[in-house]
């Protein structure tokens, strides 16, 4: 199932206890493994973890030791392409962080056609095909996909985050933006 959470601030105001807290209402989408990535108010990139982060990333550092960030993205997994630390999110590649939840039908026609510009793949996951796909054609790599998702890319080099959804939107993907703040999650109650 998975599931996605994320918020955004013009000031680095966002407390990462509070977030983490309201990250783990949708546990029950990921069993699994768990990751996060922050932005701090230099704008550097940090992955951190939870307490249910895979054993091979427990290096980390937790979310809940870190004070306030102005953008956090999360994710909740639960594997079944992949069952490996490589399938964990965020994923990063070349300036895009990647939270997705769902399931790219003809990611292996769409990782081939990657392959023939010259893309390498490091694991077996859709997820790679998904942000490698998005580096190559941007956003008209969504209609390329077929399936059912909602994700969240962010654009290191724009400050950009660009949220998808498949087109009868059977992954749910809900939004809030109001004066100070943007927030996204695959479940209401988030």
């Amino acid at each position: 199932m998975c599931g996605i959470t994320g918020i955004i601030r013009q000031d680095a105001s966002i407390s990462l206890d509070k977030y983490y807290q309201a990250h783990l209402t949708i546990k029950h989408r990921g069993p699994d493994d768990e990751g996060f990535v922050i932005k701090t108010r230099a704008g550097k990139m940090v992955p951190c973890r939870g307490k249910d982060t895979i054993s091979e990333l427990q290096n980390l550092p937790d979310i809940r030791s870190q004070s306030s960030t102005k953008m956090v993205l999360g994710h909740r997994r639960l594997s079944i392409l992949d069952r490996t630390y490589q399938g964990h999110q965020p994923f990063y590649f070349e300036g895009l962080w990647l939270i997705y939840n769902g399931e790219v039908y003809n990611y292996i026609e769409i990782r081939g056609e990657l392959q023939n510009q010259g893309y390498r793949f490091e694991t077996k996951t859709d997820t790679e095909v998904v942000i490698k796909a998005y580096h190559c054609w941007g956003t008209d790599a969504f209609s390329k996909f077929n399936g059912m998702w909602g994700m969240a890319i962010y654009e290191e080099a724009n400050d950009r985050l660009i949220l998808s959804r498949d087109r009868f939107g059977i992954k749910p993907l809900y939004y809030c933006l109001n004066n100070t703040e943007f927030l996204f999650a695959s479940e209401v109650k988030f």
